[in-house]
């Protein structure tokens, strides 16, 4: 049911925030719904996304309580690539003599924007940084698992501030004139730390495979 306030436009809040999902709940507004709830445990904390316009409701300080919560349809908590399946193959040509890779990347630019350089796999761009927020507020690292022979350039592996940017790359390399074979699935975890200490996780899979011509 509705909250039972609305903005000025006469909305119900349910429609100017979004709701809420997950993590620590915003500070209690000292406004209640018919079940006997603040409202902060109804929408989201306004860490996930964007600010709506105030909607006249004023908590004792008398900061409107658009400033507790994210607007509808703003809240972010995992990056599209969350889920996903990234696969890499690179097969030595006959008689290829060099060393051949197969490689995967993963940036997070200052900017805001995010990359997945990889052979197959979807998205492979978007946007990290949550609409209405500063890059200054952020920190992130990237951390990988299940490697054995894959060579993994990570640097974010502690966690770095976000307006450096972040990123990782993994290649498997093999002699072209071998019978040499490297194939792994890595697990890959971006973790996102807001200044509030909230993180926010992200994982996807990178496949690797490279693989000689004898």
């Amino acid at each position: 049911m509705p909250s039972g306030y609305a903005n000025p436009a006469g909305t119900d809040l349910d429609d100017v925030f979004d709701a809420y999902v997950q993590g620590d709940r915003a500070i209690a507004t000292g406004y209640f719904t018919s079940d006997g709830n603040d409202l902060n445990q109804r929408y989201a904390p306004l860490i996930f996304g964007a600010k709506a316009a105030d909607v006249g409701y004023s908590d004792n300080s008398g900061t409107d309580v658009s400033n507790r919560f994210a607007a509808k349809g703003t809240a972010q908590y995992t990056l599209a690539f969350h889920g996903k399946f990234y696969q890499t193959t690179r097969l030595a040509l006959t008689n290829e003599n060099t060393n051949v890779s197969a490689v995967t990347t993963i940036s997070l630019a200052a900017n805001g924007t995010w990359g997945i350089g990889a052979a197959n796999g979807s998205p492979t761009s978007g946007t990290w940084l949550p609409a209405g927020r500063s890059v200054s507020e952020y920190s992130i690292q990237i951390e990988v698992s299940g490697n054995s022979r894959v060579t993994v350039t990570n640097g974010a592996a502690s966690y770095v501030p976000a307006s450096s940017g972040a990123g990782a790359t993994f290649q498997a390399t093999v002699r072209g004139a071998s019978s040499d074979n490297i194939e792994e699935t890595l697990t890959v975890r971006v973790n996102l730390r807001h200044s509030s200490g909230l993180v926010t996780t992200s994982t996807f899979s990178a496949y690797l495979k490279a693989t000689g011509y004898l």
